[in-house]
């Protein structure tokens, strides 16, 4: 069932995107001046691209890959058909008398209602993941267009420049809360709901090809005592050095989180058994080596691979514990290792 409201979600927001590309290309045929022409053009095209992007997400949402990332579907689902009534709406009016009607007051009210937090929300997951065509890369400039063409060829009267300040202030307002709401604030890896989040599509795909995959638990050795000596302060800049070198030597499409304390997993996806050590090592050896001129540090790695045949999370799970267990023989075989079951 909640997969079922998650599906109806992307949908929804597929919807909206259709309609709005569909809006921009009614204002651009009502526009007699061709720089305007050309501009609602371009905004059109620009929500066609953001259509792409969406039918990605459906697609996922349908196949079971999609991990559920809202609180509440079913109330956000409700939201999400309130605004399309509302966006209907504001079609209806355009369709009746398209001559009379403002079209960067239509613009900025269309663009207000794609702003709902659920939109946000899918834009950051998906941005974790490296889904192309995604909105959020270009979103900025989106609005920026728009606000630099109301200033030449518009009137900004009160209430647009009210929707205007409204718009931007949700944009930054949902990326930030997406971002807290997955990302450890400290080290600003993932944190485990969102490494979680974030693997399980990339689970679904290596299990459809077999891909070999592996997770790296890296756990900084002694941390207490950097703690108990040097201060929290100096601890916390400890977790941020690590979590950048851990970010720095793995592929854009490796997942980095922070799984608790001083311990980071990092999931690989269609991994090398060869290329998997030597990454290993090579940031075991950078971290004791970037660390040693401040406060020296050393991590113990633990190493696990496998391909996923039919239950994603159980098996998961299963390749984490025995990532862990590597790791747990990597410290009591004298710290500072890398260790493979």
């Amino acid at each position: 069932m909640k997969d079922d409201v998650l599906r109806d979600i992307t949908k929804l927001c597929l919807e909206l995107d259709e309609k709005s590309s569909k809006i921009y290309d009614q204002i651009a045929s009502h526009t007699d001046q061709e720089m305007l022409k050309h501009f609602w053009k371009e905004m059109a095209e620009e929500e066609r691209t953001h259509v792409k992007f969406w039918n990605t997400i459906v697609e996922m949402a349908e196949h079971g890959m999609l991990p559920q990332v809202f609180e509440d579907p079913a109330k956000t689902k409700r939201e999400l058909e309130d605004i399309r009534n509302k966006v209907n709406t504001l079609w209806n009016k355009f369709e009746q008398s398209p001559d009379s009607a403002d079209p960067f007051l239509m613009a900025y009210r269309m663009e207000f209602y794609l702003l709902h937090p659920a939109i946000g929300t899918l834009f950051h997951y998906m941005k974790g993941v490296g889904a192309e065509n995604n909105p959020a890369d270009t979103y900025e400039n989106h609005l920026a267009k728009l606000n630099i063409m109301i200033g030449e060829h518009g009137s900004m009267n009160p209430e647009l420049e009210l929707l205007a300040e409204a718009i931007q202030t949700l944009w930054e307002r949902n990326r930030e809360l997406a971002r807290k709401s997955s990302l450890d604030e400290l080290t600003e890896v993932f944190n485990r709901r969102g490494f979680f989040d974030t693997i399980e599509p990339l689970l679904h795909l290596s299990q459809r090809h077999q891909y070999a995959v592996g997770v790296m638990m890296t756990d900084i050795d002694d941390f207490k005592k950097v703690n108990d000596t040097h201060g929290h302060q100096t601890g916390d800049n400890v977790l941020k050095v690590v979590a950048s070198i851990l970010r720095d030597n793995v592929r854009s499409s490796d997942i980095v989180g922070r799984y608790g304390g001083e311990e980071f997993v990092i999931f690989f996806n269609d991994v090398e058994k060869e290329r998997f050590l030597r990454i290993a090592e090579t940031i075991r050896q950078k971290i004791e080596r970037v660390t040693q001129d401040t406060i020296p540090v050393t991590v113990s790695i633990g190493l696990a691979m496998g391909i996923i045949h039919h239950y994603v999370n159980d098996e998961i799970l299963h390749l984490i514990n025995r990532a862990d267990e590597s790791l747990y023989h990597a410290k009591r075989s004298g710290k500072n290792k890398v260790i493979m079951d």
